[in-house]
Formats: structure tokens, sequence, C-alpha cells
């Protein structure tokens, strides 16, 4: 029999770890929602859970496959981030309310989604106050992007990285 490595999902192993992994990124989730509740924002929004479940059980399935075909033990936190705001952006979890009429929606509920998947990538790279330095056309485009066009992964990791490394002052 094929000996996989414990990262690829076809090893047994690696199924036994994914229900924690999903409930902890759950987890990770829905507190950044509140967060962004917290201050006002989507109150007339919340998580569809199932849909919830399904994207991010689509983030660790895409990111293990990426792993295993590449041969790679571990995911840096670029990665992480952009197969984060990938998968939450293709299945959108964040829904609104039946009491929300047409008149009602404004640009924050239609870019809900985007900006939750945003600010959990910019969190994964543990950026803190650096954040405040990001221009809002630089996220404008960025939203954009992963709104209106097909989100690449690899491409989104390369944009976290260099983001990173700009906000941080470090050399690429």
């Amino acid at each position: 029999m094929e000996e996989f490595p414990k990262h690829c999902p076809e090893n047994p192993e690696y199924k036994k770890n994914l229900v924690k992994k999903i409930t902890d990124r759950i987890d990770t989730v829905e507190f950044v929602f509140g967060e962004i509740k917290k201050r006002g924002y989507l109150k007339d929004a919340y998580i569809n859970q199932p849909i919830l479940y399904t994207a991010i059980k689509a983030y660790y399935d895409d990111v293990d496959r990426h792993k295993c075909f590449h041969e790679i033990d571990l995911s840096d936190e670029h990665k992480k981030a952009a197969f984060s705001m990938k998968w939450l952006v293709k299945f959108r979890p964040i829904q609104l309310n039946d009491s929300v009429s047409g008149k009602s929606v404004d640009s924050q509920h239609l870019i809900a989604n985007e900006l939750l998947a945003l600010i959990l990538a910019l969190s994964l790279l543990g950026l803190g106050e650096e954040v405040r330095q990001i221009s809002g056309k630089y996220i404008g485009n960025l939203i954009y992007c992963v709104r209106f066009r097909e989100p690449n992964a690899l491409v989104l990791a390369s944009m976290f990285y260099l983001l990173q490394k700009k906000l941080k002052n470090e050399e690429v």
C-alpha cells in the first residue's frame, strides 16, 4: 500500500484531524464576524452555518491537496490567508436577514463576504496596526479582484506576501 504524507487527504490520520481544524477555523471566522458587528457594521446580516462549513472544508481540501501535490509539510501564512479569502468569497456565507429590503441594501452589504475574507486574511498575516497603512485604493482593488474575477489563491498569496513585507518594512 502506498504511504501518503500526514497532510494528504488520502491519509486516514488526516481525516481524524480535519473536523477539529474545521471547527477551529469556523470559530475564528465567527469571532471576526462578531467583531465586525460589534463595530456597528452588517447589523442586518448573519452567517449561514452550512455554507460556512462548506467554505471552510473547501479551504482545507484545497490547501491540503496543494501541500500534498507540492510535497509541502506546512503552508505559510500567506497561503492560509489567500486560500481562506478565495473560499469565503466563492461560497459567500454572510447572508442578509429576510427583513432587509432592496432599498436598505447598501454597498457594505454587497461586499460583506469580501470584507470578512479580507479582515480574516489580514489577521492570519499577523498584521496589527500596520493595516492602517494600507490605502483605500489598494483595498478597493483587492476587493474588486476577488469579487469580479476568479480569485487565484497563489496570486493572492503573492500579493499578501508583498503587502506584508511592505507594511513591516522588510526586504523582499
